[in-house]
């Protein structure tokens, strides 16, 4: 992954500046996010604050150390992640160098993946290739994320384009469209942004809130991309336009135009707010089409239209027609469409308005198809699991289940019949109330050598304290478990951390905002024999490490990951902790963002934790320069108020208690 992603528009006093004197301009960019990364491994070398000037050379290198040292697998990809360090083939360590950088390191970068934020790093991209930085292009760049700003300019010259140098020296698979804030003049970068999809062909093609642009001859507005242009795109096979609010005419127009496509995403657009006839017409069509996500469309009974023709027509594997308000009118359709489809494998009917006698209907269409393997049908207002339970007995291809925010009944016949099933492997039960009364039948579940789960989520099921010693005693194969936004009282956490002592399966685990406070000492203490835990998330939990024991840090040697953001860690205690994290052998990252810090900072170490490779903390620390030598990135995150974990707490408890209230 190469990152070009936080600049603010300069001036045009910057841009002339800067183009007379690269190397000693001292107020050229500033950040473009309100996130910064700032990182240093040169040693003899002049310190750059980046939160305050940097050189755009510099920036560059910046961005390449935050690569090359940063493992967080969600957001950066290598492309041989086993060894990150042969990636960069003889560079072990990037800092401040020579001005022979762009010959030395360029060329033996390997990532597939560009992103461009603004319309400053297409100006600075192009900077670098009329000065022959770029003369040997990337290699294995297939991936490219473009992220507009509130204002586009200095692409209106075809002969300077970014666009046009990096259409012509790379290839590319995929691009990523989407917008900071709302466009006010882009029209000029309408006609590169559609060459450059037709010309690279192509496969993947998402956008993510992309605005309409202003007509420069009128007050009109304009689509972004001129799909009209787009027919010769052949290899389009992935198009996701989340978020759009697209008419039917115009996703209309997108199905006619690429009738080859296999997966597409419409979430959240407006489809059936002027629905036509001719839309699941053109469904017909697409007879490759096996993911279809058409989730927040307010499709209402329209749906009993589209779901005949994809039955007949496409070899559907995934299906989300999710939060579309269809209502017991249709059920006919959707029971007839579930039993009859044999390619279905996923199927989405969460938050739609269905009474109890057609989600029966629905729930026993279940039993005549043999190839689901996940059913989402979360907060449903007229839910009842007595069908359900029998689905679950029977079936034998089921592997993930989502039944959040719903009533179960009678929860004893319901985990009964998990008992009974072998197939299942994860299950969400957010927000579905249990009573004391039935903590038993969950505890038998769990424990029983018939539960296979390897994943479990139990977000605020619990109306008083998690009953951890009932629930948590044999389990054998769970790999992760949230149980998060719940309550854990002193004896439920002394229980738990017994638990994990010996817990030899859960390898992510989440605890947010359960209270834990003071009684963190006993989850900490249970890592010190703890052999498989990898990632825990601690967050809002009101902790603060006063006389706290921190020896799991150097004893543990598989933790890797710990989120403490959110709590109440004071400076001092900040202080101990990065002391001892010179000692761990494996965690590499931590975040402590958000924690009540009072008056200065300053970390006297200037050797580096070993391992430590990323730390997230408050805004606060932007000024602490010291910091910079814990970690080889640091990402500086914008404080919330102190209150806020107090906040959503109570939020969360007012919509449980009303719930059960309605029960």
């Amino acid at each position: 992954m190469f990152l070009l992603n936080y600049f603010k528009k300069p001036t045009n006093d910057d841009i002339n500046n800067n183009n007379n004197n690269n190397n000693n301009n001292n107020n050229f960019f500033n950040f473009y996010n309100t996130k910064e990364i700032e990182n240093d491994d040169s040693e003899g070398e002049e310190e750059i604050f980046i939160n305050n000037v940097t050189l755009p050379n510099y920036v560059l290198i910046k961005i390449l150390n935050y690569l090359l040292f940063s493992n967080f697998g969600e957001v950066i990809k290598l492309q041989y992640e086993s060894d990150f360090q042969g990636t960069f083939n003889n560079f072990l360590k990037l800092g401040l160098v020579s001005k022979g950088w762009e010959k030395s390191v360029m060329p033996n970068l390997n990532y597939q993946y560009i992103k461009l934020k603004s319309s400053v790093d297409c100006i600075t991209l192009n900077r670098w290739i009329t000065k022959g930085i770029y003369q040997t292009p990337l290699i294995g760049i297939k991936n490219i994320d473009i992220e507009f700003p509130n204002v586009v300019s200095r692409e209106s010259s075809k002969e300077y384009s970014s666009f046009k140098k990096i259409k012509n020296d790379y290839d590319f698979d995929k691009i990523r469209f989407s917008y900071s804030m709302a466009l006010t003049e882009a029209s000029e970068i309408q006609d590169y942004l559609t060459e450059f999809i037709t010309i690279h062909n192509i496969k993947e093609l998402e956008f993510s809130a992309l605005p309409s642009i202003k007509n420069p001859l009128g007050v009109s507005l304009l689509p972004m991309i001129k799909f009209s242009e787009l027919g010769d795109c052949r290899n389009l096979c992935h198009i996701s336009l989340k978020n759009q609010l697209l008419s039917c005419e115009k996703v209309l127009f997108l199905i006619e135009l690429f009738p080859q496509l296999i997966s597409l995403d419409l979430t959240n657009n407006r489809i059936g707010i002027d629905y036509t006839e001719v839309f699941h017409q053109s469904l017909s069509n697409a007879n490759g089409l096996q993911s279809l996500k058409l989730g927040s469309n307010a499709l209402k009974n329209n749906i009993d239209y589209i779901l005949p023709i994809l039955e007949d027509s496409c070899f559907l594997k995934l299906l989300d027609i999710s939060e579309n308000y269809i209502d017991e009118g249709s059920s006919n359709v959707i029971s007839d469409f579930i039993s009859n489809n044999k390619t279905i494998e996923s199927i989405n009917l969460s938050k739609n308005s269905f009474n109890q006698l057609s989600i029966n209907q629905i729930m026993m269409s279940l039993a005549s198809n043999k190839n689901l393997k996940e059913i989402h049908i979360a907060d449903l207002k007229c839910f009842s699991p007595t069908l359900l339970n029998e689905y679950i007995e029977s079936t034998s291809s089921l592997n993930s289940l989502v039944i959040s925010n719903n009533n179960l009944d009678f929860p004893h016949a319901f985990f009964t019949s998990l008992k009974k099933n072998q197939s299942i492997k994860s299950l969400n039960l957010n927000y579905c109330s249990l009573k004391p009364s039935d903590y038993q039948s969950l505890s038998d579940y769990l424990n029983s050598d018939q539960c296979n789960l390897v994943k479990l989520s139990l977000l605020r099921v619990f109306p008083d304290s998690i009953p951890t010693e009932l629930l948590f005693s044999q389990i054998s194969n769970i790999n992760e478990l949230d149980i998060s936004v719940n309550y854990m009282d002193e004896k439920d956490c002394k229980h738990f951390g017994k638990f994990l002592e010996t817990n030899s399966s859960i390898t992510k685990l989440w605890l947010k905002r359960n209270k834990i406070g003071k009684n963190v000492k006993y989850i900490f203490n249970s890592l010190v024999e703890n052999k498989t835990l990898t990632h825990l998330n601690l967050s809002g939990n009101i902790i603060d490490l006063v006389e706290i024991n921190l020896d799991f840090i150097s004893k543990n040697n598989t933790l890797i990951s710990i989120d403490l953001s959110q709590n109440t860690i004071l400076n001092t205690e900040l202080l101990n902790l990065f002391q001892k994290l010179q000692s761990s052998s494996s965690i590499t990252h931590i975040n402590i963002s958000n924690n009540k810090h009072d008056g200065d900072i300053v970390f006297n170490s200037k050797k580096r934790t070993p391992k430590l490779q990323e730390i997230r903390c408050s805004g606060f620390m932007r000024n602490v320069h010291s910091i910079k030598n814990m970690a080889r990135t640091i990402i500086y995150e914008d404080d919330f108020a102190f209150q806020y974990t107090t906040y959503v707490d109570v939020e969360i408890r007012a919509k449980f208690t009303k719930k059960r209230a309605a029960m």
